[in-house]
């Protein structure tokens, strides 16, 4: 199909762009999911679920309606919200790898402005200190 944009949605790491420095293949994803903890890659979804599952609770509260009442909407409800939680996560990783990429790119092509900075030892950096007795 002419003009429309394809997708990748394999979640396999994406080829770099023409013209960049290979190098920057490390910034266009993380299949092995090894930059983050377990904890922090599950906060989205269970987050969202759990959110998801109280509003389902507080909206039969507020309609004046038993609580057990629709149990298979709170249910349906707390594993939509845990889908909408993993595409939120998803969304974030996508975007945080473009974004690491185009400042990777500015880096290569201004290395003037990202000098390594210069060492020094711990004496030249601390100010002479006597204590007072």
């Amino acid at each position: 199909m002419a003009g429309k944009s394809e997708v990748d949605t394999s979640g396999s790491v994406l080829e770099p762009p023409p013209g960049l420095d290979p190098i920057c293949y490390l910034f266009l994803g993380d299949p092995e999911n090894k930059t983050f903890s377990e904890l922090e890659r599950m906060w989205m979804p269970v987050s969202c679920a759990v959110a998801f599952g109280i509003c389902s609770l507080v909206a039969n509260k507020g309609s004046s309606v038993p609580l057990r009442s629709g149990m298979h909407k709170h249910v349906l409800w707390t594993i939509f919200g845990s889908g909408f939680g993993e595409g939120a996560w998803r969304l974030k990783q996508k975007m945080d790898s473009e974004k690491d990429l185009q400042y990777f790119h500015y880096m290569t092509l201004h290395p003037e402005d990202f000098k390594a900075p210069e060492r020094k030892k711990w004496a030249e950096v601390m100010r002479p200190w006597i204590p007072f007795r």
